[in-house]
């Protein structure tokens, strides 16, 4: 005797959803990166990273020759720019000593330096329209290592820009990043280091 037709139908029915219930869900597109990420993302990709800072008095990593601190002439040493991206229209250069005694010490700063400057030769002079910073001495210009005891290491910080900057040469380092922020382009950095032959150093 075959069964009504009516409880055939709720058989298929029941085995139908059953069948449902058992395949695994289709997983969730994922969620879509926050705009503030992918504008990042894109923005990594365009970077150029082929600028480049060296400096034909010493090697990174190396000793930095004593003529170009407190125990010589204290005059900056030479620097070679290569690769600056295209995009750029202004450098800056930020010359720091991260084991300072009282924290992170300013040798040097400058901005506004052309984008096709090349060379900064060894004591000047810079190009005419960059201007030179406060630095933790108290004055503008190159301030040389003269650290107090052991080896420091002096840190060449060069920054390709997308604009000039617009600040008053008694800027410190804090206020030039603060100008800088959303502008650079691209950087890059040489470390060399200086160890005094007497103690009793400055920084």
């Amino acid at each position: 005797m075959r069964p009504p037709l009516k409880n055939v139908i709720m058989i298929i029915l029941i085995l139908g959803l059953s069948a449902c219930a058992a395949r695994p869900s289709a997983p969730e597109p994922p969620a879509r990166l926050p705009a503030a990420f992918r504008a990042l993302q894109e923005a990594k990709k365009l970077t150029n990273n082929s600028m480049r800072l060296s400096s034909p008095d010493f090697s990174a990593g190396a000793p930095i020759p004593a003529r170009f601190t407190c125990e010589g002439e204290n005059i900056s040493p030479a620097l070679a720019i290569t690769g600056v991206s295209g995009r750029a229209k202004s450098l800056v250069l930020i010359v720091s000593d991260p084991d300072a005694p009282r924290g992170d010490w300013v040798h040097w700063t400058i901005w506004n330096l052309p984008v096709d400057t090349s060379l900064l030769p060894a004591g000047g002079p810079l190009p005419s329209a960059a201007v030179e910073g406060q630095t933790d001495f108290g004055r503008p210009g190159w301030g040389g290592p003269c650290p107090p005891a052991g080896a420091h290491r002096y840190v060449f910080k060069l920054y390709a820009l997308g604009a000039d900057l617009y600040l008053d040469p008694s800027a410190t380092k804090k206020e030039i990043l603060e100008a800088m922020e959303g502008m650079i382009i691209e950087e890059t950095e040489l470390i060399g280091t200086y160890e005094r032959s007497e103690k009793n150093g400055v920084l």
